[in-house]
């Protein structure tokens, strides 16, 4: 048995068949990404039994299914496999060939079967690197709102927002009300561990700092303060397209694919950019091999499932980067304006 060191999400591989132990959330959404259909996933669940009596009662089981459908459930957090029973035990509560759905939430643990090809490989290894950052939360400000993101895996999650009542700036009584303001931002946030980016426009995010410097110096030590001209979440867009959480982000897959769509748009919006885009385009682009990055639309993988993976087995001989682009990330439809299927190119091929 070849054993692989990984400390959260990888517990063994032996030949095709790769045992996990999913921590986080994200790493239940990278496995929607993984799991196709045909593949079989091994976990255990229950069965509704009918005693003798006529009583119903629901029996734990292992099965093992052969997947027609995967569903990532972001408001639960956990992710749906819907097959059919290939295996299972104890043999006499579990029907084969029967339909079945099999629930996987976190530290539930998980056995999949199939062909792996390098992406899927690739995705595992992301995932495993993912659960070991930093969470990063933003603060969107201004003198009347306040909202508060997660940014995760798969794109960015209200925790919820605060409103402030009009106050007049040169009163006690508007005083009053704006630390009133920033101490229900101060519960909202101080309950989350991670960084905490404070941005917005004009200087309502410096007063807040200032606040909370004066109220809570352990806190202030894991704010960053940044400016945008956007509000809500359209001002956490504009702090990722301008490279503005780099640093802090690091590798995150939601700030991956928004820079790599961003730099095709931007490639290919010039005279002779250096890419290109659509099934024939790219494939040729590819036998050329003048792909630097492949981009790919993750409905497109399963609606076309044998198309693009011919498209990503080429890719991968010729070692051009991959990049599955989360349709719940707001850039796919920025993506999906280009057919789902892009390139930027190592040199110019037109």
């Amino acid at each position: 048995m070849l054993a692989i060191i990984i400390v959260m999400l990888i517990l063994k591989r032996f030949e095709n068949k790769i045992k996990l132990k999913p921590e986080i959330v994200e790493d239940l959404w990278h496995l929607e990404k993984v799991i196709k259909p045909g593949d079989l996933v091994s976990g255990e669940s229950d069965r509704k039994f009918t005693t003798e009596s006529g009583k119903s009662e629901r029996v734990p089981v292992k099965v093992k299914l052969q997947v027609e459908k995967v569903e990532f459930h972001k408001p639960s957090g956990a992710l749906k496999v819907l097959g059919i029973i290939v295996e299972g035990s104890p043999e006499e509560y579990v029907q084969l060939k029967a339909h079945h759905s099999l629930e996987i939430g976190q530290f539930d643990i998980v056995t999949i079967e199939k062909e792996w090809k390098k992406y899927e490989l690739d995705r595992l290894k992301e995932a495993e690197r993912g659960s070991r950052r930093e969470k990063v939360f933003v603060l969107i400000i201004d003198e009347r709102d306040a909202e508060f993101f997660v940014i995760r895996e798969f794109g960015i999650e209200t925790l919820g927002k605060i409103h402030c009542e009009s106050r007049g700036k040169y009163t006690g009584e508007g005083k009053d009300v704006q630390n009133q303001y920033y101490k229900m931002i101060v519960d909202l946030i101080s309950k989350k561990e991670g960084k905490i980016v404070i941005a917005g426009p004009a200087f309502e995010k410096d007063n807040l700092y200032d606040y909370i410097k004066d109220k809570d110096q352990k806190l202030s030590k894991r704010i960053v303060v940044e400016s945008t001209s956007n509000t809500s979440g359209q001002g956490v867009y504009e702090l990722l397209t301008k490279g503005t959480l780099d640093k802090i982000l690091l590798e995150s897959r939601f700030a991956e694919e928004t820079k790599a769509v961003d730099r095709f748009i931007t490639e290919v919006s010039r005279k002779n950019g250096k890419a290109t885009y659509g099934l024939e385009n790219v494939e040729r682009a590819l036998d050329m091999k003048a792909v630097d990055e492949l981009l790919v639309l993750d409905n497109l993988l399963m609606d076309k499932r044998e198309l693009i993976e011919h498209l990503l087995d080429k890719a991968e001989k010729i070692r051009a980067k991959v990049m599955i682009v989360s349709h719940e990330n707001e850039v796919s439809q920025k993506l999906k304006g280009f057919t789902g299927v892009a390139a930027l190119l190592r040199f110019n091929i037109e």
